[in-house]
């Protein structure tokens, strides 16, 4: 029993900052988007994927690849805000951590593709 509600304390903590982080990412990118929606399971899936990463919905499903699937869409919204390959796999693997990172900094959301930058 006590096991039970240890496990479940954690898996709330983690789905809470998860969407905390999506929140404050989905603030950067339209701040028409409401704060509930974060916290909606598929529906803020729906609004990472066609307001964030600024794909076709159909990369919903491509999301719902286990961990393959929202690396890509990360990377997507990684490139959004101008954040290495890194930062955006981090995003797809570990979200609790790095989507408040990217909500709670001063990184600006840019819809237009960016230039790629080469190494002097």
């Amino acid at each position: 029993m006590l096991m039970t509600l240890i496990q479940l304390a954690l898996f709330a903590a983690i789905y809470g900052a998860t969407c905390y982080g999506f929140m404050k990412v989905f603030e950067k990118v339209d701040s028409s988007i409401p704060n509930w929606a974060a916290f909606v399971p598929f529906y803020n899936l729906y609004l990472l994927v066609t307001k964030a990463a600024g794909k076709e919905p159909v990369w919903c499903l491509i999301a719902l690849i286990p961990i393959v699937g929202m690396v890509l869409v990360s990377l997507e919204v990684a490139k959004k805000f101008d954040k290495e390959t890194n930062f955006g796999i981090g995003m797809g693997l570990l979200p609790c951590v790095f989507y408040p990172m990217l909500g709670m900094s001063d990184a600006r959301y840019e819809s237009k593709p960016i230039a790629v930058r080469r190494a002097a």
